[in-house]
């Protein structure tokens, strides 16, 4: 399966004008013949969008998304890509997963950013509702599993997808300078924890300033980044692309079978931990 990254500089609050970029990438993706082309979080509209992310919202039946489903059906190709989610009275950071038989995937960010870090302040809880599922999308290349951005810094979800038989993971991501570098870390160590691919795509170019730090990447099981694209303060919008094995990945599991060897009540008693934190059991 070849796949290809988009590391997108999105106009901010133009839906039209990103559209079209997102068709113009995946026209020329088609033409080179790649099988999945992949944009950062919320490449529709731009991240620093605040309270016009009301505004921009659409559901996964709405234009946008149908748009792209008929273009990935008259080329052939899988496109993915981050948009506000309108979902009834709710709003999702989400992605969407679109092959030629249609949406196949939608995935919403589960751990939202209400923080400050990296000089750079965050208010998703202002805007959004968080997911709450870990989901795997069966697709024509088999299954394969998404996260988007601050999910990185939690690997639960990775190894979630993994277990449900995930060989390729993305992290889609609005990362700005500095964090790209961590990212590429986090993202090495899921891949090789988890013996599977690993895609990270970024945003890069200005907006409200904030500087998008790129440093989109493919890195294989064995924490290798296959790919990589410019990060940082020289990051450009630019494509990378690898041509990916899943055989490769069903191997690599049954000689090092980490997957194999998790153990479901360690993952209980963590659940556990987590819980008395939040829920502290009453005094008796």
């Amino acid at each position: 399966m070849i796949l290809r990254l988009v590391q997108m500089k999105p106009e901010l609050h133009n839906k039209k004008v990103n559209l079209e970029k997102i068709l113009t990438f995946s026209e020329q993706a088609a033409k080179d013949k790649v099988d999945l082309v992949a944009f950062p979080e919320m490449a529709l509209t731009g991240y620093v969008c605040g309270r016009r992310f009301l505004e921009h919202a659409e559901p996964v039946n709405g234009p946008s998304v149908q748009k792209l489903v008929q273009f990935a059906r008259d080329k052939k190709i899988s496109i993915l890509f981050g948009m506000p989610e309108l979902n009834g009275t709710l709003i999702h950071n989400s992605a969407v997963l679109v092959e030629p038989s249609g949406v196949v995937g939608l995935y919403r960010k589960l751990h939202l950013v209400t923080f400050e870090y990296a000089d750079v302040r965050y208010e998703e809880h202002l805007y959004f509702k968080p997911g709450f599922d870990i989901k795997v999308f069966d697709t024509r290349f088999g299954k394969i599993g998404i996260e988007i951005c601050y999910d990185f810094w939690f690997p639960e979800i990775v190894r979630a997808c993994c277990l449900q038989g995930a060989w390729l993971v993305f992290n889609i991501s609005a990362a700005p300078l500095d964090v790209p570098e961590i990212f590429q870390l986090l993202g090495r160590a899921r891949a090789v924890e988890n013996q599977s691919y690993f895609a990270y795509v970024n945003e890069v170019g200005l907006q409200e300033g904030v500087v998008f730090g790129g440093g989109s990447c493919i890195i294989d099981n064995t924490a290798e980044i296959l790919k990589t694209s410019s990060i940082g303060a020289k990051a450009v919008e630019e494509t990378v692309q690898f041509e990916l094995d899943p055989e490769k990945i069903l191997k690599a599991r049954l000689d090092l079978p980490l997957l194999r060897d998790v153990r479901p009540e360690v993952l209980l008693r963590v659940a556990e931990i987590a819980e008395d934190l939040y829920f502290p059991p009453r005094k008796r």
